[in-house]
C-alpha cells in the first residue's frame, strides 16, 4: 500500500514539474511561409522607401482560404497541448489590419520617405513572439480522400530573422479531412524541431537576444558621426561603440557599416529579461531604445535630438541631430 502511495505521488510530482516548465517555454506564432502566399496568389506591392516590392497579403488569405485556418489551428492545438502559448495568423488578423490601415494613413502623410514598417515588421511587433513557426503544405483531393503531397516547418527567430531548424515531411498520405492529414505529418516531423526549438530558446535566454541597431543623422544637418561628444572628448562613433560595449549581453555585437552619416551594428546581443520594479520582465526593444536615447542625450548633450523607432520587433533606428 505505502508502495502504491509513492509511487501515485512520484506520478503527481512528476506532473507538476513538468507544468511548471512550460513556464520555460518559448512564445509561437504559427503561420504560412512566404512561399505558401506566392504560390497562391496572396501578395500586395508596397512602395517601400521608394522601391515597389511584393509581400504576402495576410488579410486576403485570412479572408478567402478556409484551409489556412484548419491547417494552423490543428498545429495550434498540438503545441499547445504541450504547454505552448501560441497564436495564429488567423486569430491575430484584426489587430494586423488596424496597423496596416495606420500604416497607410500615416504613409500619405509622410513627405515621399516611403514605407517605414512592412507588413511582416507590423505582424511581428503586433504578436511579438519569440519564434516564428512558418509552414508550407500541399493538399490535393481525390475522390473521397485527401492527400498530403509535401508539409514544411521552419522555425525562425522572431527578433533576428533568422531560420534555425526545418523539418520536411516528404508526404503520400492520406485522410478524410486536412486536420488528420496535418496531425499525421506534425507527429512525423516534431520530434526533431522541438528539441531544437528548446535549445533555440536557451541560447536566448542564456546569451541575450539578437537585435540590429542602426545610428543616422536627419538629413540637411551639419552633425556627423566624427563630431565630438559633448564633454565626453571623444568622437560620437568610439562613445557609441562603448556603451554597446557595455550595455550587451557577453559584449556581443559587431560594427556593420561606419560612415560619417551612419553606424550600423548586427548580431546586437540584448538581455532577454531584466528586473523592474523588483520583478523579472521581458527586455523589449523599447526599453533598449530608451536606454540608447537617455545616455545620448545626457552623455551628449543632445536633449530633445535624439529620437528611435523601433523596425519590426528586431530592429531599432535611432536619429541624432535636429
Amino acid at each position: 500500500m505505502k508502495t502504491s502511495l509513492n509511487i501515485i505521488l512520484f506520478l503527481l510530482f512528476t506532473q507538476f514539474m513538468a507544468m511548471g516548465q512550460g513556464q520555460d517555454l518559448p512564445d509561437l506564432m504559427i503561420m504560412p511561409t512566404d512561399l505558401w502566399f506566392n504560390q497562391n496568389d496572396y501578395t500586395i506591392t508596397i512602395d517601400n522607401e521608394g522601391t515597389q516590392r511584393m509581400y504576402p497579403d495576410y488579410v486576403k488569405a485570412c479572408q478567402n482560404n478556409d484551409e489556412l485556418e484548419e491547417v494552423t489551428t490543428t498545429i495550434q492545438s498540438y503545441f499547445q497541448e504541450r504547454g505552448y502559448n501560441t497564436q495564429t495568423l488567423l486569430g491575430s488578423i484584426n489587430e494586423i489590419d488596424e496597423e496596416l490601415a495606420q500604416m497607410n494613413i500615416k504613409q500619405s502623410k509622410a513627405t515621399g520617405d516611403g514605407v517605414r514598417q512592412t507588413p511582416e515588421d507590423l505582424l511581428n511587433q503586433t504578436v511579438s513572439s519569440d519564434i516564428l513557426l512558418k509552414i508550407s503544405w500541399k493538399i490535393e483531393k481525390k475522390g473521397p480522400f485527401l492527400y498530403l503531397n509535401s508539409f514544411t516547418m521552419n522555425a525562425i527567430d522572431t527578433y533576428s530573422k533568422k531560420a534555425f531548424a526545418s523539418e520536411i515531411f516528404a508526404g503520400g498520405t492520406k485522410a478524410q479531412n486536412t486536420a488528420m492529414l496535418i496531425t499525421e505529418a506534425v507527429n512525423q516531423t516534431v520530434t526533431n524541431l522541438l528539441g531544437k526549438i528548446q535549445d533555440h530558446f536557451s541560447d536566448i535566454k542564456s546569451n541575450g537576444r539578437e537585435i540590429e541597431v542602426k545610428f543616422f543623422v536627419w538629413d540637411g544637418t551639419d552633425f556627423d558621426f566624427d563630431n565630438e561628444c559633448g564633454s565626453a572628448g571623444d568622437k560620437y562613433r568610439y562613445v557609441i561603440d562603448d556603451w554597446l560595449l557595455n550595455n550587451t549581453v557577453n559584449e556581443v555585437y559587431e560594427l556593420d557599416k561606419n560612415t560619417g552619416s551612419q553606424l550600423s551594428y548586427k548580431d546586437v546581443r540584448i538581455p532577454y529579461e531584466k528586473e523592474r520594479n523588483g520583478r523579472m520582465r521581458k527586455f523589449r526593444l523599447l526599453d533598449f531604445g530608451r536606454s540608447i536615447e537617455g545616455f545620448l542625450e545626457q552623455q551628449c548633450a543632445l536633449k530633445g535630438q535624439v529620437n528611435f523607432y523601433e523596425k519590426g520587433i528586431g530592429e531599432i533606428w535611432v536619429y541624432l541631430g535636429e
